[in-house]
């Protein structure tokens, strides 16, 4: 889905990337924990958040596409976001 906006402000980037890689260990803990996440891309984003409304705001994070390997050795991926910025939307 693709949707419209228009630009009403511009918001800086005020978690850097070695920043948002300590974060995803601490704040994003995968429920089924793994012993070890490999990752294989980082990406600047937008979040849309909920699909079937439109955003009034839309946050940059951090996008994670990651490999997830479990102590029984069998793997797995995953994609996980970070905020890339600790303003809050209005």
């Amino acid at each position: 889905m693709w949707r419209e906006v228009k630009e009403v402000g511009k918001v800086g980037i005020t978690v850097g990337v070695e920043e948002a890689i300590k974060r995803l260990a601490s704040e994003h803990g995968l429920r089924s924990n793994p012993s070890k996440i490999i990752i294989k891309q980082i990406r600047l984003a937008y979040w849309v958040g909920v699909i079937d409304r439109t955003p009034k705001y839309l946050p940059p994070i951090y996008l994670f596409e990651a490999e997830v390997i479990y102590a029984n050795g069998s793997k797995g991926r995953a994609k996980l976001w970070i905020p890339a910025t600790e303003i809050q939307p209005p």
